[in-house]
């Protein structure tokens, strides 16, 4: 509840304010998650995490060509579904 709550405040913020706020932090943190579950070849949680990402629209919106460059070369290469890429179901 307070997610969402905390979600709902941030986003009535002006768009340049936001990137100081706590959720702005936690999917910076989210991010380097994903750099790390790739590092320990944990494709498919990687991916998981990336729709995550992906799938909200409040916080850093400028890393989500980063983040779907990732989840195709993630789904492509790595994990060797290259027709997911394209039946992903938050994109």
């Amino acid at each position: 509840m307070y997610v969402y709550v905390m979600w709902r405040h941030d986003e009535a913020l002006a768009e340049h304010l936001r990137p100081y706020t706590a959720g702005a932090l936690y999917v910076r943190v989210l991010t380097y998650g994903v750099e790390v579950l790739q590092f320990v070849k944990r494709y498919s949680d990687a991916v998981n995490q990336l729709k995550q990402l992906i799938g909200q629209n409040v916080y850093h919106l400028e890393y989500r060509g980063r983040w779907f460059d990732r989840l195709a070369l993630n789904l492509d290469y790595h994990l060797k579904q290259p027709v997911q890429v394209f039946l992903s179901p938050s994109l």
